[in-house]
């Protein structure tokens, strides 16, 4: 029975022994998970940030471009809208031309017309003395030139259209002098 009892002691030493180094082991567990589960949340975050950020750079990439080419539209649409603008200032620009011509052009006729009525008594008087029509008197009630050549043509044919409509004194050949 010794044996037995050195055995027994000897298998109670090294089972004291072996549950001596298991809670030491397991004390510096709790340290050593956590230092493990510390450097793999650094990795897992890294690469979970890496993978948001693609992923937000794909979704963001679009949406960019698609807020860039709207503002390249927008700026050729403001310039398209410019230029229009611009070409529109032009025409009107060409017309308030054209326009001060013409208006200088009747400025200059009636400045003339009214100098022509100014001296319009004196030419009236000018040709009563070479033709012999007093100022009053009808050109209608005067002997019609018995000429061919002076008379009217008829208001159907060609030549009759290249003249205005205004009836006309037809000159006779006969009295040219």
């Amino acid at each position: 029975m010794g044996i037995v009892i050195l055995v027994v002691s000897l298998g109670t030493a090294l089972n004291l022994a072996l549950w001596g180094a298991l809670y030491r082991k397991l004390g510096e567990l709790p340290l050593s998970v956590w230092k493990v589960a510390q450097r793999n949340r650094v990795v897992d975050e890294s690469r979970a940030m890496d993978a948001l950020q693609a992923a937000a750079a794909s979704r963001i990439g679009g949406l960019v471009i698609g807020l860039q080419t709207y503002h390249d539209r927008l700026g050729d649409l403001t310039r398209a809208r410019v230029a229009d603008a611009e070409v529109r200032a032009r025409v009107s620009e060409r017309r308030a031309s054209d326009a001060g011509v013409a208006l200088s052009a009747a400025t200059a006729l009636v400045r003339d017309l009214r100098t022509l009525a100014e001296y319009l008594p004196s030419l009236i008087d000018r040709r009563t003395l070479r033709t012999g029509i007093a100022v009053g008197e009808s050109l209608a009630r005067r002997r019609p030139c018995a000429h061919p050549s002076a008379r009217r043509r008829p208001r159907g044919s060609a030549l009759s259209r290249r003249r205005p409509s205004l009836p006309t004194r037809t000159e006779c050949p006969e009295t040219r002098s």
